[in-house]
């Protein structure tokens, strides 16, 4: 049975293509060197997973009440 990489790399390219939106993944230039990090992105990242643990923190659960 003949090998198929290319059902292997599209997911690896969709994982790169997300951590290069998100910031975390440098992006590559057209020469094939590596762009600027976007550290906009990252730090916008970064604060709304805080701020998202902050709010589910803030949040009682209905467990609570039975305790």
């Amino acid at each position: 049975m003949g090998r198929t990489p290319h059902k292997r790399n599209r997911p690896a390219r969709s994982g790169r293509a997300a951590l290069t939106a998100v910031g975390i993944a440098r992006p590559r230039n057209a020469d094939g060197s590596l762009g600027e990090r976007q550290w906009k992105r990252l730090f916008g990242f970064a604060g709304g997973l805080i701020a998202a643990f902050v709010l589910y923190t803030m949040i009682p659960s209905a467990a609570s009440e039975y305790r």
